[in-house]
């Protein structure tokens, strides 16, 4: 029997495919559909074409030097940190990974998230490139970036910006991706494909917190306040977080991939 990973190897990051993907719950087209448009298109920014099928997560070697052997702590904005007291435990890991974060973690905050920004997983669309550039200094106290959302054709366009930085950085590839996306159901967020990124490496230990999945669903307040600018966190943790999101990223079908 074909599998429609074909060749390629049959798991996410050790999760093993199952027999048939799961039904796709996305308002964006199916992945075969992304990637096949995303490979006939043209490169305005690079000389490298877009990939147009599954690929398998090729590791990058400054990443896995910083991590790999080491314990890991991978830290999501979620408001159900605020008042548990983890920033020490937090900070007593060898390398802390952040999730979009686009600013250093305010101080009054330190005491629940921590302060140490490590290595930055993010979506390197255009609000969050804009934000970084905006923040510059900050920017260039990481040790690495990685870019854990689907790139797309704005792929070049937005590297040029990240290889102006001076920070280490690798762009996970879209055909890896939406291999993900497939086995998932829908297009995770950027938390859960990060979470999928740092499992192809052999980390000593990854302890994951400040993830909840907006709320499991249920949205509300779902970052702590000072995550973004107030008129995006307006919409995040408002009453229209629901349409906001999971018309593209819907949350049973992460939370079933989690569990496995």
């Amino acid at each position: 029997m074909v599998k429609w990973y074909g060749n390629l190897a049959d798991n996410i990051a050790g999760v093993p495919h199952l027999n048939d993907a799961p039904p796709w719950n996305c308002s964006n087209p199916p992945p075969e559909a992304q990637l096949e448009n995303l490979g006939s298109m043209y490169n305005s920014y690079g000389n490298l074409p877009f990939p147009g099928t599954f690929k398998n997560y090729e590791k990058n070697e400054n990443l896995a030097e910083l991590i790999e052997g080491k314990t890991v702590a991978f830290v999501g904005p979620s408001a159900h940190l605020i008042g548990l007291g983890l920033g020490e435990y937090i900070e007593s890991h060898d390398i802390v990974v952040r999730v979009n974060q686009t600013v250093e973690i305010p101080s009054h905050r330190w005491n629940d998230y921590g302060s140490r920004t490590d290595v930055l997983a993010s979506n390197l669309n255009g609000p969050s490139v804009s934000a970084l550039q905006n923040n510059i200094g900050w920017v260039r106290s990481l040790k690495h970036i990685f870019c854990a959302g689907p790139s797309m054709w704005d792929r070049d366009k937005f590297g040029a910006i990240a290889n102006s930085w001076g920070v280490p950085w690798h762009n996970v590839c879209d055909g890896y991706l939406f291999k993900a996306y497939k086995e998932i159901g829908t297009t995770s967020s950027t938390g859960l494909s990060a979470m999928i990124v740092l499992m192809n490496y052999d980390v000593e230990h990854l302890y994951i917190t400040g993830n909840s999945f907006y709320n499991f669903g249920k949205c509300g307040v779902v970052y702590y306040t000072e995550f973004d600018t107030p008129e995006m966190m307006s919409k995040v943790n408002g009453q229209d977080t629901y349409a906001y999101r999971h018309d593209i990223h819907a949350i049973e079908p992460q939370l079933n991939f989690f569990d496995r």
